[in-house]
């Protein structure tokens, strides 16, 4: 335990974001956060279980996902340093509506259901800071949610390149279809053939796995077309 803390202590002052969120921790409750190294593929929370702990990733990725009782996974987001796990259904003691699973090795913090909920009582800083980011996720997935339903796919891969291509003019735009289709609710396939469209019209390039605008204005015509 007392390694955690060091561990936990060195974290603190060496991170800017995970300083943000322990400022003003108590120390009672500093003692009890357990820091946990888990190697590759080894993070996993299943959906429909339940959890009586908090998780903070405060070191690589991890998928979050849904799957259909036929086993069809669709991954929802991805989390990553800064991120959390199992707010919801720690209230409740709910399960989880969604599968966690990491994407290669990943470090996180455990605060059992108890603690977290005695430090949210304790620490107003903590209390804000919960209160500030889960509202931020929720204003983000309603309005990629509105935009998912209100776009057509090819405009918004459209919006998306030209917006990402104004502010990455020189060195183009990372291609991960993976993570545009979370962002847009589609399979990457599906993002797939737009990006190959665009190319094959001569509208982008691809070069070393980013994105490139050949022609910004035919960009934003071929935005326009139903």
């Amino acid at each position: 335990m007392k390694g955690d803390l060091n561990e936990l202590l060195e974290l603190i002052e060496k991170d800017c974001t995970i300083y943000t969120m322990f400022k003003q921790c108590p120390y009672e409750i500093l003692r009890k956060v357990r820091v946990r190294h888990y190697g590759q593929g080894r993070f996993r929370l299943s959906q429909g279980g339940i959890s009586d702990t908090f998780y903070i990733i405060i070191k690589g990725t991890v998928g979050i996902y849904v799957e259909s009782e036929h086993g069809k996974r669709y991954t929802i987001t991805t989390y990553e340093k800064g991120d959390y796990i199992g707010e919801l259904e720690i209230f409740r003691r709910a399960p989880y509506v969604s599968g966690v699973e990491a994407k290669g090795a990943v470090s996180v913090l455990e605060i059992d259901r108890d603690v977290f909920l005695e430090w949210i009582h304790m620490d107003r800083n903590f209390n804000e800071y919960m209160m500030q980011t889960m509202c931020d996720t929720s204003y983000n997935m309603c309005r990629n949610m509105a935009e998912n339903i209100l776009y057509p796919l090819k405009q918004r891969v459209c919006q998306y390149v030209i917006e990402n291509g104004d502010k990455n003019k020189n060195s183009g735009i990372p291609l991960h279809t993976e993570t545009l289709g979370v962002q847009m609710a589609v399979t990457p396939r599906s993002v797939s053939r737009v990006i190959k469209l665009l190319k094959e019209k001569g509208i982008i390039s691809i070069k070393k796995g980013r994105i490139f605008i050949e022609d910004r204005e035919a960009l934003i015509r071929e935005k326009d077309i139903k």
